[in-house]
């Protein structure tokens, strides 16, 4: 995984096989913002453009939601039932926490237990 978002939707995009302007024009942004956040002028996409840009992209939602947070130094990954273990662990590195089965185990329980698992 990248550490520069802007990085992470070059790649994203081009394996696609889009110019920045189709991309910008399905998140409804010009090319420059686009072009900016490739070149990291700018942070990651706002969370509402990462949906739709996930989709367009045909990565998962959860993922380019972490290569956002990877740049923005914070997390906000939407957690579902379908949250699976890697996604988990990865959330658990970027806190800081020893990843260990345990720790995810008891991870998936407490999403469980909060009605989000």
């Amino acid at each position: 995984m990248s550490t520069n978002f802007g990085d992470a939707l070059q790649r994203l995009r081009q394996a696609k096989g889009c110019s920045q302007a189709e991309l910008a024009a399905h998140l409804g942004l010009s090319t420059g913002y686009i072009s900016d956040i490739e070149r990291s002028r700018r942070g990651a996409l706002e969370d509402s453009s990462l949906e739709k840009a996930a989709e367009f992209l045909d990565v998962s939602k959860e993922d380019l939601h972490v290569e956002a947070a990877l740049t923005r130094e914070y997390v906000h990954v939407p957690v579902t039932r379908h949250t699976n273990r890697r996604l988990i662990a990865l959330l658990l590195r970027l806190r800081g926490a020893e990843v260990v089965d345990a720790a995810i185990i008891k991870a998936m329980k407490i999403l469980r237990l909060t009605g989000q698992a």
